[in-house]
């Protein structure tokens, strides 16, 4: 936990990870289960077209608004 959690847990429950999702569901497994189905998802996409438009817009913006950063 950082300082600022640290700090909510002086007054209030704090819970995450694997206990929030048991917590949330009643369900013990939920955290693995969840992990699980994230993952077949992700593997189900190539989203190497994606990332490199979300660089290149990046890398735009950065050129335009700090043309003195890049040389």
């Amino acid at each position: 936990m950082n300082a600022f959690v640290r700090a909510i847990a002086d007054d209030h429950i704090v819970v995450f990870g694997k206990d929030f999702w048991h917590r949330f569901t009643g369900d013990p497994n939920f955290y693995n289960d969840l992990i699980a189905s994230i993952g077949e998802i992700a593997n189900e996409y190539d989203m190497k077209e994606t990332i490199e438009a979300v660089i290149e817009e990046l890398a735009e913006d950065i050129r335009k608004n700090y043309p003195d950063v890049i040389s």
